[in-house]
């Protein structure tokens, strides 16, 4: 054994900083052993922290490349936490960690122009050149096209009345590729159906799905907004129901039904696919192809509302 080379020290020094945030206390005790393998396994060997001094040892060979993707996965989380904790730029971020593959097109641009891709990158970490953004305006913070609210990103994407045709062809066209897989799935699927409440009031539902052999149907309204939280996806279904089941009695009356279950699906601006969305997504058998569909569908179109919200006059 002998002394520990400089760039294997430095590496253990950033390593033990990882141990520190996932442990959340010093990972070393008395007598206790942490083993952490640099970057430099390639060399052949590995550092041994103990409580009393570090030496280097030989690497087994079938350590070299499992161990090295570990350390990226714990450098990776440790970042994550960081940045999901930050009060302004970190909010509803933890989303992104329910269902890792839909982040895929942060690699692979999955359909994406370089710019579009530029800018949902922007979107995802809160830079976009709006004016809530500190430092962005010398006009002050207020939406530029006249609304009382602050010009945020959420404000351009979901409330802002001069993206509001943008944003109903951005729902219409998930709205549509939900309904063609229910369709390739044999269920017999209608949009933008009028219904009447309970009350005698008159509502439009997005989707409705049903089959004559069970008797049973659904009705699905997908929703995109601006990511907020990790209770967001159970908060729209919620709200989706106490709109939408005073419906039901008037579809099952319409269409000779047993049951039919009210379904809020939440899409986030940024691309983001909650767990809630897979579950349902996995119920009814839809291919995998559909969620990188409409990802791809609502980053560009959430591109298009922040370019028109931005540049036009």
């Amino acid at each position: 054994m002998g002394p520990v080379p400089t760039q294997h020290r430095n590496a253990l020094g950033k390593l033990r900083q990882v141990a520190k945030i996932r442990f959340r206390k010093p990972p070393i005790t008395a007598g206790g052993i942490i083993v952490l393998i640099t970057r430099y396994l390639h060399s052949g060997w590995m550092i041994v922290h103990l409580c009393f001094g570090m030496w280097t040892l030989p690497c087994p060979v079938e350590l070299r490349k499992s161990v090295p993707r570990k350390l990226r996965e714990e450098l990776r989380n440790a970042e994550f936490e960081s940045w999901k904790v930050m009060p302004g730029r970190g909010r509803g971020v933890e989303l992104y960690s329910q269902v890792p593959k839909a982040n895929a097109w942060i690699f692979n641009k999955s359909g994406l122009s370089t710019s579009e891709w530029a800018t949902c990158l922007k979107m995802n970490a809160t830079l976009a050149a709006v004016r809530g953004v500190p430092g962005r305006s010398l006009d002050g913070s207020r939406c530029r096209h006249g609304c009382p609210e602050t010009e945020t990103l959420a404000h351009v994407q979901d409330q802002c009345n001069r993206g509001l045709l943008l944003r109903n062809a951005r729902n219409h066209h998930v709205r549509s590729l939900i309904a063609n897989a229910l369709r390739k799935k044999s269920w017999i699927v209608e949009e933008e159906v009028f219904c009447l409440a309970t009350n005698g009031s008159s509502r439009r539902i997005d989707i409705i799905a049903y089959s004559q052999t069970t008797k049973k149907g659904c009705i699905i309204d997908p929703t995109i907004r601006i990511e907020t939280g990790s209770s967001q996806p159970e908060d729209v279904n919620q709200e989706k129901i106490n709109i939408y089941l005073p419906t039901v009695g008037y579809f099952k009356t319409k269409y000779q039904l047993e049951d039919i279950e009210v379904i809020g699906l939440l899409i986030g601006a940024r691309g983001v696919i909650p767990k809630f969305f897979e579950s349902y997504r996995k119920t009814f058998e839809l291919p995998q192809t559909l969620t990188a569909d409409i990802i791809t569908s609502v980053l560009k179109r959430s591109c298009q509302i922040l370019s028109h919200h931005i540049h036009s006059v």
